[in-house]
């Protein structure tokens, strides 16, 4: 395993961690109870600590969680944070269970015991020690922006232009979005005209393509339910489609966990 792949992967099995101790608890937590239920038994530390300690890894966990809508949380500006679980939970987690390509089905699989988890964890942090990995290496500005050079007639990014022109055209002619959200509006279609113009050009980045999946998400939930919501389905699964045939077998995993 090398650093890109530790940065894709690590943040999940945090947040099946984290998920899995609301679940046992059936009650909210506090961000130091969920982090004192897996302690790390070789730290020297007095005090002991976490095996899911790596504050950046437990952000992107986090995040990872909120945005499948699987955890709330409770800030104070003095007491420490509280996580609950949300009334999605259990829905979002049999979905979870089935993608074998993360580590919820193998947790599944392993009966739902921490004999599995706990010795996954201790691996993580043994190759995050071993691995060197700084702060800098999930952040990595310059390769999401990192620039690649199209073949002219590159199937995928045909269908991801015609997609996103699909979407776009249909998005333009909604009057009644343009009345009653029309910032919105417009921040969507920058972002996508924008990643349409790249994919022109026949010059894009995986930043450009990240854009372009984030703006589609926010139009996916507006228009749930609608007759748009197919024609931008399609156009985020040409985009990840695009980017999983572009951008190495380390960034699949990324656009699969993130989009």
């Amino acid at each position: 395993m090398d650093k890109a792949e530790f940065v894709a992967r690590a943040p999940i099995y945090y947040a099946l961690a984290i998920a899995v101790a609301l679940h046992e608890a059936s009650t909210p937590l506090p961000e130091f109870k969920i982090k004192g239920r897996y302690p790390d038994l070789d730290d020297p530390n007095p005090e002991g600590g976490s095996l899911i300690e790596r504050w950046m890894i437990w952000d992107r966990a986090v995040a990872w969680l909120v945005k499948r809508e699987m955890i709330k949380i409770k800030r104070d500006p003095f007491g420490p944070a509280i996580f609950s679980s949300s009334p999605e939970f259990d829905d979002v987690w049999n979905t979870l269970i089935q993608d074998e390509d993360l580590p919820f089905s193998t947790y599944e699989a392993a009966g739902r015991s921490n004999d599995w988890l706990v010795p996954a964890l201790i691996s993580l942090e043994n190759h995050f020690v071993n691995l060197d990995i700084k702060v800098l290496d999930f952040e990595n500005p310059d390769g999401e922006w990192a620039p690649i050079q199209l073949e002219e007639d590159d199937p995928t990014a045909k269908k991801a232009i015609s997609s996103l022109e699909n979407v776009i055209e249909e998005v333009r002619s909604d009057n009644g979005y343009s009345a009653t959200h029309s910032q919105e509006r417009d921040f969507a279609l920058e972002g996508l005209q924008g990643t349409l113009n790249k994919l022109r050009s026949r010059i894009v980045s995986a930043g450009y393509v990240k854009i372009a999946l984030e703006r589609l998400g926010m139009l996916g939930k507006r228009f749930a339910g609608t007759i748009k919501e197919g024609t931008i389905a399609a156009a985020r699964a040409a985009l990840i489609d695009f980017a999983k045939a572009h951008f190495g077998d380390a960034l699949n995993y990324v656009w699969k966990i993130f989009f």
